[in-house]
């Protein structure tokens, strides 16, 4: 086999392999800028746990006192 066909075939395969591993940076890139944009807008969809307990604690809080009054218009 002749030298130029070795150099040839290097040639072809590194420009494949090349080519490769630009197509995973590329999409490795886009990924990471991607997560970075649903870690931004995360806190806008997701509500955090203790916001979330204060605001159930609230909630239950003015439910007793509306149960309260209404025992005690029942009463009357």
């Amino acid at each position: 086999m002749d030298q130029s066909y070795i150099n040839i075939a290097f040639t072809a395969i590194a420009m494949l392999s090349g080519w490769i591993m630009r197509m995973i940076y590329d999409n490795q890139k886009e990924l990471k800028k991607e997560l970075a944009e649903l870690h931004k807008n995360i806190s806008h969809t997701y509500v955090r746990r203790d916001d979330f307990k204060d605001q159930i604690a609230d909630i239950k809080k003015m439910c007793e006192m509306i149960l309260d009054r209404l025992d005690k218009k029942a009463d009357k």
